[in-house]
């Protein structure tokens, strides 16, 4: 049986100032599969180094976009489907932050729970 609900991500991470530094979601447990639709990052305090979007899970990871030079505050968006397995999660890496710096991570989409999964 399949039962689908939706799915809201608010994630904070504090840079150590050693690069790169990433804000990541949640794992995806098992028995569900995420299906993200919007993202909306930032660096709430710095202007500087280079923000990669990727999927981490399997040993390594699997970028999906770059920006580069980014703006203090300036919210990056992205708007599709990035379906995540049981396993997986999504991160933000940047580079070149320094300590202290706020990261913000915010997504949209749904959550298909489903027996059909296995890890």
């Amino acid at each position: 049986m399949q039962k689908i609900d939706q799915l809201r991500i608010r994630k904070r991470a504090s840079a150590t100032g050693t690069s790169p530094d990433y804000v990541r979601t949640d794992r995806v447990p098992a028995g569900q599969l995420w299906c993200i639709q919007h993202i909306a990052y930032e660096n709430e305090t710095g202007a500087r180094g280079t923000f990669r979007r990727l999927i981490e899970g399997h040993g390594y990871e699997h970028f999906l976009g770059e920006h580069p030079s980014p703006g203090a505050g300036e919210l990056i968006t992205w708007n599709g489907e990035l379906w995540l397995m049981p396993g997986e999660d999504m991160a933000v890496r940047q580079a070149t932050c320094t300590a202290a710096d706020a990261l913000a991570l915010y997504a949209t989409g749904y959550i298909i729970f489903t027996d059909l999964i296995e890890v």
